[in-house]
């Protein structure tokens, strides 16, 4: 008689042979765009046997359990609107129409006023700033390094908003979606014409300057 352990399929294997049921407890099915996901615990059964030469038998004599846990990350899924060709976009407007401006929250309110305006008009970002006679904007623009990193983070703080979030950092309302450079700075309206407001950057800004 001798005794030993067993791998996990080999135990299968035997419990086939002998009629021994081998359990296990099946995985949870989670969805890609899941919030919140878990799985339940895979339980696999192991066993020691014995076994008698003389007889040619085999007898199962004790069972332990052996758990298998599988984790998911717990991620919310996150819808993207934009594209890389939409930031440096955003960037060219940027250079072409704020970059001697010394504040950041103004340069952003720039950004923002492109994205107001493809929400409240329903068309795209690059459709926005090729707008005949609206935007400062060239395909050979240079590409100014701070202001595309100004342009991804303004587009992402808008992402974030469009899935949901509500404290993402907006410098500018959403009705704002005109603007007019003068001695230096842009002046942000919610209006073309007759009655409107000039934003007086009342909310709270991200950035330094």
């Amino acid at each position: 008689m001798y005794k030993k352990i067993i791998s996990t399929s080999v135990v299968a294997a035997i419990a086939i042979m002998l009629g021994v049921a081998v359990s296990s407890q099946d995985n949870q099915v989670v969805k890609a765009d899941t919030s919140k996901s878990s799985l339940k615990p895979l339980v696999i059964e192991t066993a020691e046997y014995v076994s008698e030469q003389s007889n040619t038998e085999q007898e199962v004599t004790d069972y332990s359990q052996e758990e298998v846990v599988t984790e998911t990350a717990d991620e919310p899924y996150i819808t993207i609107y934009y594209t890389e060709q939409d930031t440096i976009d955003i960037a060219k407007v940027l250079y072409n129409e704020c970059r001697g401006v010394s504040s950041k929250t103004e340069q952003a309110c720039v950004a923002w006023t492109v994205l107001n305006r493809a929400d409240n008009q329903g068309i795209s970002i690059a459709e926005v700033v090729r707008a005949e006679n609206q935007f400062a904007f060239s395909e050979n623009t240079i590409v100014d390094d701070t202001l595309l990193d100004l342009a991804s983070d303004v587009l992402w703080r808008w992402n974030m908003e469009k899935n949901g979030e509500t404290e993402v950092g907006r410098v500018l309302p959403q009705d704002y979606t005109y603007f007019a450079g003068c001695n230096g700075h842009n002046y942000f309206r919610n209006g073309f014409s007759d009655n409107y407001s000039i934003w007086d950057y009342s909310l709270e800004s991200p950035y330094e300057n």
